[in-house]
């Protein structure tokens, strides 16, 4: 194909997710269905490990005569790479690195209407689609998900636990019900490499385990 001819069916490339049945419910009707296939397909065509690994991806964007440019939400994200534009909470495979699951972050009050997050919260919302959604249907083997400090509480290791599976996270901001000051304190002193493992059960009866390092 030269090149003109591919600018030319470049150009019609994202009408093939248009889906304008849905325009008037989802803002993102333009695009969404994309991920939706994408999502599909990593599910029902690809195996991965039972294991999956959840963080944050950025598609930059810069706006140029609104405040949004065209997109129904941005957002920005200091630490990454490219903080402005499209957020989505992944999920990938940690054995072939294959991305298994993308979900745009579609903004504060779009997201409350999501699986889970009424009732959860938004992180343990996200961190149980991550995981329940990358499960292919007649699976029913435990699997397991981990994640950094945005995903990391007791609440969702709990519920995670709850339904099931398993979950290794990093707790930091939401530190509710996670012996923190403990464990500071408890290693305040101690040399680097010095380690200390607590155990306890969640509210709903889910045992949990809180690793706590010193790292220098």
């Amino acid at each position: 194909m030269s090149y003109s001819r591919f600018k030319e069916f470049r150009r019609f490339l994202p009408e093939i997710w248009v889906n304008e049945a849905a325009k008037d419910e989802d803002p993102w009707y333009k695009f969404s269905s994309a991920i939706d296939d994408f999502n599909d397909i990593q599910r029902t065509s690809i195996t991965t490990s039972r294991w999956k690994v959840a963080d944050e991806s950025m598609s930059a964007w810069r706006p140029r005569t609104t405040a949004l440019g065209g997109l129904p939400n941005i957002s920005f994200v200091v630490r990454k790479p490219e903080p402005l534009g499209t957020e989505f909470k992944t999920c990938a495979c940690p054995i072939t690195g294959i991305m298994t699951m993308m979900e745009i972050q579609r903004g504060r009050e779009c997201m409350k209407e999501k699986k889970y997050n009424r009732d959860l919260g938004a992180t343990t919302g996200c961190t149980l689609r991550l995981l329940e959604d990358t499960i292919p249907e007649g699976n029913n083997e435990s699997h397991g998900i981990r994640g950094d400090a945005w995903f990391g509480s007791v609440r969702t290791a709990s519920e995670v636990g709850f339904r099931g599976h398993e979950g290794v996270f990093q707790v930091k901001q939401y530190a509710a019900l996670y012996p923190k000051d403990f464990i500071t304190k408890a290693l305040e002193t101690a040399p680097g490499g010095v380690s200390i493992v607590l155990e306890g059960t969640a509210p709903n009866g889910v045992p949990l385990i809180a690793l706590g390092y010193r790292y220098r």
